[in-house]
């Protein structure tokens, strides 16, 4: 069957087992969670670094990976934690949503659909009652740091994360 925004499951959040999922789509479609077919895709994509595909396997079975298709190809995917207290030292009662990953096919990079997923992460971010979206980039990529400084996360600190220097951003949902 293919998976659409109205199959059932098909939009994962904390406020799923009340039947609620959040309204917003991207201009490119709503994401959907990803299923474990998917995974040889988002391998494919280039990522994440260091992560196997059982792990990845592992991942999409919690409910952490989103995908966007164009048809029948994945173009985009993007893992959604709602605690990362090994990179931000938080517990799982903080109140944010984090962003740990987001692959874009090189076709489709650029900036919009990555803007677009990020403001789709945002809303699942506030729909699940948390009011920070939090993620991590290498401090040697300055270009990636910037375009997240356009969309209006602001650094919150730097650490050292998988045995590179990261630079932590957040804004609010």
């Amino acid at each position: 069957m293919p998976r659409t925004a109205s199959h059932p499951g098909s939009l994962v959040s904390h406020r799923e087992h009340q039947g609620a999922t959040p309204a917003r789509t991207t201009m490119f479609g709503t994401p959907l969670p990803a299923i474990v077919e998917d995974v040889p895709a988002v391998v494919g994509l280039g990522g994440p670094a260091g992560a196997g595909e059982d792990a990845i396997v592992e991942q999409v079975r919690a409910g952490e990976w989103y995908v966007l298709h164009d048809g029948q190809v994945l173009v985009a995917a993007l893992r959604v934690r709602w605690a990362d207290p090994g990179t931000w030292g938080r517990s799982d009662d903080d109140d944010a949503v984090y962003v740990d990953t987001l692959l874009v096919d090189p076709a489709w990079s650029g900036g919009p659909i990555e803007r677009a997923l990020l403001e789709w992460a945002g809303s699942l971010a506030a729909f699940g009652d948390r009011h920070w979206l939090r993620l991590e980039c290498p401090d040697t990529d300055a270009e990636r740091c910037a375009f997240y400084a356009e969309l209006g996360f602001v650094e919150a600190a730097r650490v050292v994360s998988s045995g590179s220097r990261a630079v932590l951003f957040e804004r609010p949902a």
